[in-house]
């Protein structure tokens, strides 16, 4: 659910600036990211990761995401949202809930993985843990009607 949440705050976030992002997420996935945004000088490939707080030293991305980003360079970007511990147990997520956005780019995702060695081994997914200083602070700001039934 708080995947979805995540997601679902940046299509908010993305709609608010009156772009017309689509979820691929919902189509499928193999496209590697979860929301496409075509913008006049190109396009956007966001892979959404959403936590709280106290996990939002690590991301888990899949081989495909890894290779999408690896293919679509500068595109490609994964935008981390961070609620507030409070959304476990929330009816509802509402913008307040959410307390940071942040930006990790493709080179800094490429940079963190250590090649395939007899050591190392890609599996369906790895866990990766960036520096503070690789995180970018996202301009993308959740619209403050943002809001989330939980079941």
């Amino acid at each position: 659910m708080l995947g979805n949440a995540g997601e679902l705050a940046i299509m908010s976030a993305l709609r608010y600036e009156r772009y017309s992002p689509v979820h691929v997420a919902l189509l499928s996935d193999w496209y590697g990211y979860d929301i496409e945004n075509r913008r006049a000088s190109a396009t956007e490939r966001l892979e959404v990761k959403a936590c709280v707080r106290a996990t939002a030293d690590r991301v888990f991305v899949s081989r495909n995401e890894f290779d999408k980003a690896a293919k679509f360079g500068s595109e490609w970007r994964l935008i981390q949202v961070i609620f507030s511990s409070s959304v476990m147990v929330e009816r509802t997520i509402i913008a307040p809930h959410v307390e940071e956005v942040r930006e990790l780019s493709s080179g800094a995702l490429q940079a963190l993985a250590p090649d395939p060695s007899p050591t190392f081994q890609w599996t369906d997914s790895a866990e990766f843990r960036p520096t503070p200083d690789m995180w970018i602070p996202s301009a993308l700001r959740v619209d403050n009607t943002f809001s989330l039934e939980c079941r």
